[in-house]
């Protein structure tokens, strides 16, 4: 079983916190000003966000029969060679006042015209900071070639009215548990950028590209210093925190580094 205080750990996907336990929630200049200290008063598993479980963020035209109708605003057209499609702040992943969303994604191709899985790439931006990469190289991409099996990446998902094909094997582990380093954390109506990249030969005209989504949703509470809060190291530096046993710290947006010496 999972240690909970650790992020992006892979097998069980779990709660990074439980009801016993502080949240302190950073962006990409640390804590944040609203707060940083929340308990918690609720968790939800979230999972399934649209049709047959997949949530499109790239469609050329209509939703795949069976998969509509599309989410709101999501973009759609063909992608040129070398293009790419993003799907900014989408609405479903929009949450309320004092919400936090944990989630884990994996790529999900529908139909696809013009390409192939592996010609695609996903990135990731929190507003314009990219994710999952480094400074020489930002954002990371996710390709379907490194995720582990939903249950046989080389079969598209089923069209309506049809079961999705048996791959030769079945994995050891749901692909949910190893998708670990797809780790996100959603604050409020601070929802991501997801870009969709064609690698292909030709342009992706047809079909469409959507995630499977599992996580858990925490529903919080503004913590506030009542005189019992001490100096502890969290996160880089001292802060005065509550005392309890265990503060996860959950980034939303890539940390700025420092200069280098």
């Amino acid at each position: 079983m999972c240690n909970p205080s650790k992020l992006y750990q892979a097998r069980a996907l779990e709660p990074v916190a439980g009801y016993e336990d502080v949240l302190m929630v950073q962006d990409q200049n640390g804590p944040l000003a609203k707060g940083p200290f929340y308990g918690i008063t609720g968790i939800e598993p979230v999972t399934g966000l649209g049709p047959h479980g997949v949530f499109i963020i790239w469609s050329q035209g209509a939703a795949p029969a069976g998969f509509g109708p599309l989410p709101a605003a999501v973009p759609t057209g063909n992608i040129g060679i070398g293009g790419s499609a993003s799907y900014t702040n989408p609405a479903a992943l929009q949450l309320g006042p004092l919400q936090l969303l944990q989630m884990r994604f994996h790529v999900e191709p529908l139909a696809l015209v013009g390409g192939v899985a592996d010609d695609v790439d996903i990135a990731v931006l929190q507003g314009a900071i990219p994710r999952f990469g480094v400074p020489g190289q930002a954002p990371g991409v996710f390709n379907m070639a490194e995720q582990f099996e939903d249950p046989g990446d080389g079969i598209s998902g089923p069209v309506q009215g049809a079961n999705e094909a048996l791959p030769a094997a079945f994995p050891a582990v749901h692909p949910r548990d190893q998708a670990n380093l797809t780790e996100l954390f959603i604050f409020e109506n601070n929802g991501p950028t997801f870009k969709v990249i064609n690698n292909a030969v030709a342009a992706l005209s047809g079909g469409a590209i959507g995630l499977r989504i599992w996580g858990f949703r925490f529903v919080l509470s503004l913590l506030v210093d009542d005189g019992s809060w001490q100096s502890r190291f969290l996160a880089g530096a001292w802060r005065r925190a509550p005392l309890v046993p265990k503060i996860v710290t959950v980034p939303i947006a890539t940390a700025v580094g420092g200069t280098a010496n």
